[in-house]
């Protein structure tokens, strides 16, 4: 691949492809870069610590009414459904701790990506708020509370990554159209 070079913030030539990011978008994206590195070490750590994922009586119960496909409403159906699709691709609480970790680590790197465009350093500190104990430490349990909660930390966080950087103007949308 063909390469142009140009300067730097320091005064360094850097090498970037002729078709790609400008020297400025290059450095730009490092700490974007460097958040989606603490994410995967994050999701890395998660499965290092908690494999092959903690299972109480009720994520067994589930566990075996999603291999049975039987849905009742004593355990969240949408959980065993989901278990059922997860268990054909990767068997027993190992699939859905990989879920649930993915889930939860995209969320982090989501907003930490964000927040990078604006400031180098709240992007990395929004990531590494993943570690704190109070999530980190359940997020081994194949519980559908970790897992819905998950399912809601990435949507909100794809929520704040797809929102424009100003505020609509209140009342704009009831403007009259120009004649």
């Amino acid at each position: 691949m063909r390469s142009a070079e140009g300067r730097g913030a320091a005064g360094l030539r850097l090498a970037v492809p002729a078709a790609g990011l400008s020297p400025s978008r290059a450095a730009g994206s490092a700490p974007r870069i460097i958040v989606t590195l603490i994410a995967l070490a994050g999701f890395g750590l998660t499965l290092l610590v908690f494999w092959p994922g903690v299972m109480t009586y009720d994520a067994r119960y589930v566990l075996v009414a999603a291999r049975a496909g039987v849905y009742g409403d004593w355990q969240s159906p949408v959980m065993a459904w989901a278990w059922r699709q997860i268990d054909l691709l990767v068997p027993g609480p190992p699939g859905m701790l990989l879920v649930t970790a993915a889930l939860y680590w995209s969320g982090f790197a989501f907003v930490g990506a964000v927040l990078a465009r604006r400031s180098p350093w709240l992007g990395v500190v929004a990531v590494l708020l993943g570690f704190a104990p109070p999530g980190f430490m359940f997020l081994g349990i194949i519980w559908r509370d970790i897992l819905f909660g998950c399912v809601w930390l990435l949507a909100a966080a794809l929520a704040f990554a797809s929102a424009r950087e100003e505020p609509p103007t209140p009342g704009a949308h009831c403007a009259p159209e120009p004649s």
